[in-house]
């Protein structure tokens, strides 16, 4: 279990997993980092579904959320 202020940190060539102690702010900033690509990859997936929706409100409506979670 991690403590407040540590971050998982892995190692690429052995695959290792290990703790590191971080700032509170750097590990703010990488939380952040990657909730803001999370909604990225959303908003293109729900993007592709534009021209696909059963009615033309619902289109409209996946079209508009995937903006949201783009921008």
């Amino acid at each position: 279990m991690l403590e407040s202020g540590q971050l998982a940190v892995g190692n690429r060539q052995s695959g290792a997993t290990t703790t590191a102690d971080c700032p509170l702010p750097t590990a703010l900033f990488t939380y952040t980092l990657r909730q803001a690509d999370n909604a990225l990859i959303l908003g293109h997936r729900l993007s592709e579904w534009c021209g696909h929706g059963p009615t033309l409100e619902e289109d409209i409506a996946l079209a508009n959320m995937g903006l949201d979670l783009i921008g």
